[in-house]
């Protein structure tokens, strides 16, 4: 996993979400459980302009080159960004919002499957059981599949 972190001040309350124990105490359902390899008490990686959890990465965005869909305030249960064997789920602390793209089209190089907006003040998490934790701190993201290429066809990964 390739992450780009950064240094930022925090109060208490979101130091605590640093961590995965804070994080899936208060998001996660009851039954989700981290792979053996990460440790609830490992801190939670940070970006600010580009990182990636597994087969989903994050890049900073102008929303205005984007066709975007209607566009959804995240609730308290989350978005499911990527559905697979274990989802990679968006939870928020405030006004974060996500707007599906209505082009993407990967063969045509198109890979952004939506925008996330962290507003100032507001807090954004993916949670995915084999990544881990990453909180995408203010701003706006593409959210982009990754993808894999055989003779017979180009399909996105799923982990």
């Amino acid at each position: 996993m390739t992450i780009i972190t950064t240094s930022v001040s925090v109060d208490a309350e979101f130091a605590e979400l640093l961590t995965h124990a804070g994080l899936i105490a208060r998001f996660a359902p009851a039954d989700f459980e981290l792979e053996s390899a990460i440790s609830a008490e490992d801190p939670i990686p940070s970006i600010d302009t580009s990182g990636r959890q597994g087969d989903v990465s994050f890049w900073t965005a102008d929303k205005s080159k984007y066709h975007l869909s209607h566009t959804t305030r995240i609730p308290v249960e989350g978005i499911v960004l990527v559905a697979g064997d274990h989802d990679h789920t968006l939870y928020a602390d405030g006004p974060v919002t996500y707007a599906p793209t209505k082009d993407y089209a990967p063969m045509r190089g198109r890979l952004a499957i939506g925008l996330v907006h962290v507003p100032a003040g507001a807090q954004a998490f993916v949670l995915h059981a084999e990544h881990g934790g990453l909180a995408l701190l203010p701003g706006d993201y593409a959210v982009h599949r990754q993808r894999e290429y055989d003779e017979a066809a180009i399909r996105a990964v799923v982990d």
